[in-house]
């Protein structure tokens, strides 16, 4: 379905795509890597990332001096904080009142949730 959408898109342009394998696509693997939140790190960049960087134009410096920034924590974030006193990894919702309010209006309010009734959704998001 997915794939059909982008076909209508692309249709009427004239273009060709090139397939680059996962290990020699370097940036790409690079920018698919989980990131550390919260977390800032220093480190040398690879010459081999150095060198794609510059032919791809993206406007890589050499020599800068990084920012350090805090990410916001997501709702997935915050539960996993909390849940690591948990021997067996279920998922909980902690005892904080926004984290609460923050769960139950993300399934109660998206544009996809369809409300089943109160006792359903109470069992849904019990589980």
């Amino acid at each position: 379905m997915r794939q059909r959408r982008w076909l209508e898109l692309i249709k009427d342009y004239d273009m060709e795509i090139h397939y680059h394998p996962g290990k020699s696509n370097v940036v790409a693997d690079t920018l698919s890597r989980k990131s550390f939140d919260n977390m800032v790190l220093g480190f040398m960049m690879p010459h081999e990332l150095c060198e794609e960087f510059e032919r791809l134009s993206l406007g890589f410096l050499h020599h800068t001096t990084a920012a350090a920034f805090e990410a916001e924590p997501t709702l997935e974030h915050e539960i996993r904080k909390h849940q690591k006193d948990d021997e067996k990894l279920q998922i909980c919702v902690p005892n904080v009142d926004r984290i609460r309010k923050l769960i139950l209006s993300e399934a109660h309010d998206t544009a996809y949730s369809i409300h089943p009734g109160s006792t359903k959704m109470y069992y849904d998001l019990k589980e």
